[in-house]
């Protein structure tokens, strides 16, 4: 993670380096995928009752922080700028709800796959 930032991070130069755009599509294309790798696996989903249910649990604490870092790469923004405002300027959704939905869409593409099995 630490190449795949620091690349992002000499790319997004504000003298001469990429655009706000392209920026935004170098991370959803390279660092978001690398973040989320093997999401299924060692992802929690956010716990939807009470009052701790805006926070991420488990290793998206610590990946969420790797974003947060990227979005102010992105944006040009300092580091006193909330993260929230962050995501909704770049229009990148919360990491923990990234992760939730790509583990949502592996259990169902599993689950598919075992009704058709039980079919066949």
């Amino acid at each position: 993670m630490k190449t795949h930032t620091n690349a992002l991070l000499r790319t997004t130069a504000s003298t001469w380096g990429a655009t706000f755009v392209r920026a935004r599509q170098i991370y959803n294309a390279v660092i978001r995928p690398a973040i989320a790798y093997g999401a299924a696996i060692w992802h929690m989903p956010t716990p939807i009752e009470g009052p701790k249910s805006t926070k991420p649990v488990g290793p998206a604490v610590k990946l969420a922080k790797i974003q947060n870092k990227c979005l102010r790469a992105i944006a040009g923004a300092y580091k006193a700028t909330p993260t929230s405002v962050l995501e909704t300027e770049t229009f990148i959704p919360p990491l923990d709800l990234y992760l939730n939905e790509r583990l949502a869409n592996f259990r169902f593409r599993h689950k598919e796959k075992l009704v058709m099995e039980a079919c066949v």
